[in-house]
């Protein structure tokens, strides 16, 4: 499919497409200078990298966080969890660094997460 859909985000943007009731990144971001930050495997990956260092099925993640194993599936192809999801897959991380890189494709900072 091609791109037909763009967001700006600061200096780089993210091209995508919709099918169905999904949405599919088509590949990279790109910044206003126009390099390419290869992101597009990034979080499918690490969902993937979580799962098997979990020593989890599909299934059995897709039941910690409520969903089913297709949901599970279609996020290690590339559809993006929703950010209750992405949350889920943060607490459930086992290292700081998958911790903080859920949060933060969840839309969050550190300085969300600070009680006031």
């Amino acid at each position: 499919m091609r791109c037909r859909y763009s967001h700006t985000f600061g200096a780089a943007t993210l091209f995508f497409y919709r099918a169905r009731s999904h949405i599919y990144n088509c590949g990279s971001i790109t910044t206003k200078a126009g390099a390419d930050l290869a992101t597009n495997r990034s979080l499918p990956h690490a969902i993937l990298e979580l799962r098997k260092t979990l020593n989890m099925s599909q299934t059995e993640l897709g039941d910690r966080l409520g969903v089913g194993a297709m949901s599970v599936s279609r996020w290690e192809r590339g559809v993006i969890p929703t950010a209750d999801h992405l949350i889920g897959l943060a607490k459930l991380s086992s290292s700081p660094q998958q911790f903080w890189f859920f949060v933060g494709k969840a839309g969050l900072t550190k300085q969300d997460l600070v009680k006031k």
